[in-house]
């Protein structure tokens, strides 16, 4: 068998309609000479496709001849049906037979090739090419009308495509009978149709079919109509003015209209789509209105829904994006479905959904669902009783100045007409555009009780029977819900995370002495942590002017002076971004140091770009490679402007810029390299998010298709035409590439925030950043809502806890089980700072104070003792501030009140608390209660739980008030009498001792029995 080989023809300009192969045999050896050119046929059973000999890609005709000794290839063309696939393996057959190589007899004049392959159909598989038809001005039609009047002069008129080149075409009007036609772009084509513009009606119109200024579908069912602009003119010939529709006088009408990828660009005035009766089924796909009248008008009398979609598009300032009703009957009626559309009103005339069930019997279900609307309303008239509708408030995205309305004609339903506001929305209602409105005394109380309620809800229910449809007609122009920025609480810092937050501390207990005593200490910093420092700057570039570097070269200096003085370690560190990343290697804080930090700020990177989360990458490695310092002690500072648009594949060691390309309306087919630009072409520059989670949430739900589909390396000054890009009419499928830039380096810096401390410092140019106002917005949501100071890290940095911090520590005791006492005692209390040590100096019953100065103490520590239970407790007071890098440490004894006096051994031993070991607790609890250089009070932050053990031998009974430790008996002098009272013999005095211990116990047990 001959091998083939198959491969496609400048696949970059392949549509999905329609495929172009070559199907190359790449060689046949010895053709006879003067062999005369002859198609290539297949059974029609096969799929019967035409070829032709060719050479070098140029027709042979009857005078070229095959020379002997030379390689020919056999070439043709195929043209490909949406849904065909081919195999990879053909076989030539003649006849019955398959062809090999020895086979071939070239002795014939002429030589018909039949060819076999298979066919993989992904979907119905139509018809054949033959039915395509080309339009442009370099083509055999230069309009789409003279095409359409061709294909109705045809024999069989349906399932025709008629392909369109680039250029600016006159409406046209699909004749009768031209089901299953298609008309549509060429791919990358920008076709431009005007209408509603005064142009002269393509074909003859009567009264069944009125002129609706626009492209027209008459008796024609199954018609297409995708990725076509249409140009709308402020001319209107009468009410069904329309750029598309399907509306006819007479009995005859269409059904079944798709609308794909198209753009309607309107003036103000008319109706973009016009669907008129008969309609059963529609669909209307990923296509975008501008500034239309009313987007898509159903006007379905006598007419029920059989299934329809109005999905993933886009309705700019339209006064209605939907707008219309089916009145037919019918059992199991379908579903009207209107979902993942993006629709935006503006402030003075709000932007509505509007579906109504003409009759109240059941002539359409509905189903609205994940919209995303603004300056909006929904609302759905006669869904309750025989439609259905699902929860529309709860299952789209209402977003400023939006609300759903539900309106019904009275009956077996508690209400009239509803206005409701979402949940989470906060503003009030209006009554606007009263001129020539009914029943306003009635609105107006409403809207006022409401208001004075502050209530999301009106409910319209005092107008007369048989007009409460009227009420919600007359009013959805009137009735605006009005969103108003919520009072915003004073700002606190969120929860923190248990390493970011928590401050170094420690407490440690060492175990019980034969006295059943412990020695506790009370660490500030914890004792256990090494106290040296980490510090890394991530500075984008366009933040690194001369106000940043001084502030900066400020805080080194700070940080120097406050090391010197504890003999403390402190290391600086850098990252510089843009498109690219240098770096100032981690290096301990001196003079030298410092300047050549600066110097390192100054630095310029040619590479373009700008890239946060490549920077937060190499910031974040330079932390974790120290294995020397502890996490609690590393700190990272970002200072940039926000304004980011590409990003880093951190799953890989080399750093890379990837962004989104995009384009914008006025020129979709060209596309722009990612920039800040890309924010604007979704949102508009202006844009700034009111909750970043909820957006990154809806970002995460895209990013993957839209990096997996439309990313590519960001390149200067290369020809990025081939590369993938978003057009405006397919923005609703992806995010930009400044969203993914911002979720990227969110997700990085959350990462790095849960091991190290971090701050969010923004900085930049102002021009810019009031440019682009997300970018300082995305900064502010890093830092929690804080404006953080270069001086506020200093402090932050440099104190562990400021003056008016304290410590509660309540001593161990469990009821029935054991008892600790605090040993109050000053001897045997003291506090240290660094090596220098302070006893404890009593300034009152039970307060002692420690490092004394004209203020008074430093430190105090008062005493309470309670009911020596649960509520033993004592206060450590701290009047000076603590830094990072010198620790101060109280120490003070408690002692075990009641031991076991059965053998055994009790408790278990975990010095720090750090083993979560249970019983014998030293204490109940100690929390610290944090102020920090601010004044600011911070939430409580507890101590571990340090436990004791200690055991219990048989054979050693210990007095449970005071042990005694045994007493070696001297040797007995021989004759000796019994002992007198006051016999100063060893033996005499050994007796006198043991009958003393007695004594004692027995007033120990009597007084413990009186206590009871």
């Amino acid at each position: 068998m001959l091998q083939m080989e198959i491969f496609a023809i400048d696949s970059q300009k392949l549509t999905n309609k329609e495929e172009i192969h070559h199907i190359v045999i790449p060689k046949i050896e010895n053709p006879i000479e003067n062999n005369n050119v002859t198609n290539i046929e297949i059974s029609e059973e096969k799929y019967t496709i035409n070829g032709i000999w060719t050479n070098d890609g140029n027709q042979l005709n009857n005078s070229n001849i095959f020379e002997k000794g030379k390689d020919y290839n056999l070439e043709f063309t195929i043209s490909v049906n949406d849904g065909f696939k081919f195999s990879e393996d053909l076989e030539i057959i003649v006849g019955e037979k398959t062809i090999r190589r020895d086979d071939i007899d070239f002795s014939k004049e002429k030589i018909i090739f039949s060819y076999t392959y298979t066919v993989k159909p992904v979907v119905e598989i139509i018809e054949n090419n033959s039915r395509d038809i080309l339009v442009g001005s370099d083509e055999k039609f230069t309009d789409i009308q003279s095409a359409i009047n061709y294909i109705y002069a045809q024999e069989n008129k349906e399932n025709w495509t008629i392909t369109v080149k680039t250029g600016d075409y006159n409406r046209f009007t699909v004749l009768s009978g031209l089901n299953g036609l298609t008309v549509k772009s060429d791919y990358g084509a920008i076709v431009n149709i005007g209408v509603i513009n005064g142009s002269v009606s393509p074909v003859e119109i009567s009264a069944g079919y009125p002129d609706t200024d626009g492209v027209s579908v008459r008796e024609a069912n199954n018609v297409t109509f995708q990725g076509i602009t249409f140009n709308m003119g402020s001319n209107k010939t009468a009410w069904h003015s329309s750029a598309l529709s399907t509306h006819t006088e007479s009995g005859k009408k269409s059904d079944i209209l798709n609308i794909k990828d198209c753009t309607f660009n309107g003036q103000g005035t008319g109706y973009g789509v016009l669907l008129s009766s008969y309609i059963t089924q529609f669909n209307v796909q990923n296509c975008v209105f501008n500034n239309v009248l009313e987007a898509i008008e159903i006007m379905c009398d006598n007419s029920a829904l059989q299934g329809a979609e109005i999905k993933e598009n886009i309705f700019n300032n339209c006064s209605f994006a939907i707008h219309g009703y089916f009145g037919g009957l019918q059992d199991n009626v379908g579903t009207l479905n209107i979902t993942s559309n993006k629709i935006s009103g503006n402030e003075s005339i709000y932007s509505k959904i509007v579906v109504m069930d003409q009759l109240n019997k059941g002539s359409l279900k509905v189903n609205i669902a994940e919209n995303n609307i603004e300056n909006a309303v929904i609302g759905v008239v006669n869904l309750r009783e025989n439609g259905e509708t699902n929860d529309v408030l709860t299952q789209n995205s209402f977003g400023k100045n939006s609300f759903f309305v539900e309106a019904i004609e009275p009956g077996n339903i508690e209400f009239y007409s509803t206005y409701k506001a979402p949940n989470d929305s906060y503003g009030h209602w209006e009554l606007r555009n009263k001129d020539g409105l009914e029943n306003i005394d009635v609105i107006e109380n409403v809207i006022k009780k409401a208001n004075e309620e502050q209530s999301r809800t009106l409910s319209i229910t005092g107008i007369p029977d048989g007009e409460l449809i009227k009420t919600f007609t007359w009013f959805k122009d009137a009735i605006y819900w009005v969103t108003e920025k919520k009072p915003e609480p004073p700002i606190e810092p969120l929860p923190p995370t248990e390493q970011e937050w928590q401050k170094s501390k420690s407490k440690v207990a060492e175990n019980l002495d034969e006295n059943f005593i412990s020695e506790i200490t009370l660490s500030l910093p914890s004792a256990e942590k090494n106290l040296a420092t980490d510090v890394v700057f991530v500075f984008d570039e366009s933040s690194c002017f001369m106000e940043v570097r001084e502030k900066v070269n400020n805080m080194l200096t700070q940080l120097y002076e406050k090391a010197k003085k504890t003999n403390a370690t402190i290391k600086v560190g850098a990252v510089k971004f843009r498109g690219a990343v240098s770096e100032f290697a981690l290096e301990e804080l001196n003079e030298t140091t410092k300047t050549k930090f600066i110097e390192f700020m100054e630095n310029y990177i040619s590479t373009s770009a700008t890239n946060m989360s490549m920077g937060l990458l190499s910031g974040e490695k330079m932390l974790d490679d120290d294995t020397t310092v502890d996490n609690s002690r590393k700190y990272l500072i970002l200072v940039s402007d926000g304004i980011s648009y590409v990003w880093d594949n951190e799953t890989t060691e080399e750093k890379e810029n990837f962004g989104v390309n995009f384009s914008n309306a006025d020129r979709p087919d060209i596309p722009i390299l990612a920039s800040p630009d890309g924010w604007d072409v979704k949102y508009g520059n202006k844009y700034v998010p009111e909750n970043w989670i909820e957006h990154f949430k809806q970002v995460g739900k895209r990013i993957t298709n839209t990096i997996n589909e439309k990313s590519s390396i960001y390149e200067r000054q290369i020809d990025i035409s081939r590369n993938p890009f978003v057009m405006p009419n397919e923005q609703y499928r992806y995010v930009s590439t400044v969203d993914i830039s911002l979720f990227k380096s969110n997700q990085i810096y959350q990462k790095i925030a849960s091991k190290y401390k971090t701050y969010a410092v923004t900085a930049g140019n102002e021009e810019e950043m009031e440019t682009y106002p997300y970018g300082p917005s995305f900064m502010e949501y890093l830092a929690n809502g804080r404006q953080v100071s270069f001086d506020e890290i200093v402090k932050d940095i440099v104190y562990l806890v400021d003056k008016g911090s304290k410590i509660e520590d309540y001593i161990g005791y469990v009821a029935d089980d054991y008892d600790f006492d605090f040993v109050n005692d000053e001897n045997k209390i003291s506090i240290s700072i660094g090596d220098k040590i302070y006893k404890a100096e009593k300034i009152a019953k039970n307060k002692y104070g420690f490092k004394k100065n004209d203020k008074g103490y430093a430190y105090i520590l008062s005493y309470f003792s309670g009911t020596f239970k649960e509520d033993e407790y004592f206060v450590w007071e701290i009047n000076e501030p603590i830094t990072n890098f010198n620790p101060v440490q109280l120490k003070y004894c408690v002692k075990l009140k009641n031991p076991k006096t059965q053998a055994g051994e009790y408790g278990q031993y975990d010095k720090d608390g750090s083993k979560k070991t249970t019983g014998l607790y030293t204490n109940n609890y100690a929390v610290l209660i944090p102020v920090d250089s601010n004044g600011v009070v911070g939430e409580k932050q507890f101590f571990d739980k340090p436990t004791v053990s200690y055991i219990v031998k048989e054979s050693k009974p210990i007095d449970p008030e005071k042990p005694i430790p045994p007493v070696e008996p001297e040797p007995v002098k021989p004759n000796v009498t019994s002992p007198l009272t006051g016999d100063n013999t060893p033996i005499g005095k050994y007796v006198i001792l043991m009958v003393s211990a007695t004594i004692a116990i027995v007033i120990k047990l009597k007084n413990r029995k009186n206590n009871k």
